[in-house]
């Protein structure tokens, strides 16, 4: 059984150069081919973090999405379908350069045993209960993962591999979740913040106040000195 899952989109962090880089790069069909744009290994694509993004690191994880695409979905991916691979693809790099050194720093991983959990346990990945269903009945069969991974071994190497980045696509997405609740959490406000917010937000007062149109005003008289001055 293929597998294959998205990061969520938009995580937060964005430059304004990974904009222009995947512009390019949807942009023209023959952007892949010897005599592409970017044919040269070494050529910079962009810049994330403070980190160079080569065009064989890019051209890699466009890859390896659109392979897990294709066994997603049983068939070619379009020059529509590669944009939004593309799209991932960077997303993907994203979630490499720049979140993972607030991952380490913060101690945020997931375990082995989380893993397993999050496939065969008692909390399920949403993405596992859904390529795990039954399409004609709609129901959720814990059994079919625990024999698909028995069988693991007896699968094509194409296959085995697509399960493996699959994981890594769970754990990259539930460490994320971590940090993003942890940000979560981490916004509040005082007792004195609410009450100030409270009090701006109910306060009320009575005002009077006396209108006096401008031309009711006489202007200043001027002294014969100031007069004589401005002569």
């Amino acid at each position: 059984m293929a597998l294959i899952t998205k990061i969520r989109e938009k995580a937060g962090i964005a430059v304004g150069v990974v904009a222009v880089a995947l512009l390019l790069f949807i942009v023209g069909g023959d952007i892949f081919g010897s005599q592409g744009v970017f044919s040269s290994n070494q050529q910079k694509v962009g810049e994330i973090a403070g980190n160079d993004v080569m065009y064989q690191d890019f051209q890699q994880k466009i890859e390896q999405a659109r392979q897990a695409f294709e066994a997603q979905s049983g068939r070619a991916a379009t020059e529509q379908d590669l944009a939004q691979v593309r799209e991932q693809a960077w997303n993907q790099l994203i979630l490499d350069y720049a979140y993972q050194k607030e991952f380490d720093a913060l101690g945020i991983a997931v375990s082995s045993d989380e893993l397993v959990d999050m496939v065969q346990g008692n909390n399920i990945h949403p993405t596992v209960r859904q390529s795990f269903t039954n399409p004609q009945t709609g129901q959720f069969d814990k059994n079919q993962i625990i024999s698909y991974l028995k069988n693991l071994k007896t699968l094509t190497p194409q296959q085995q591999q697509q399960w493996q980045s699959f994981e890594k696509s769970l754990s990259a997405d539930r460490v994320r979740e971590k940090y993003e609740n942890l940000i979560r959490l981490s916004a509040y406000a005082t007792t004195d913040e609410a009450k100030k917010e409270y009090q701006a937000q109910n306060a009320k007062a009575d005002v009077r106040y006396l209108y006096v149109p401008v031309s009711a005003i006489s202007p200043p008289r001027r002294s014969r000195d100031e007069l004589g001055a401005n002569r």
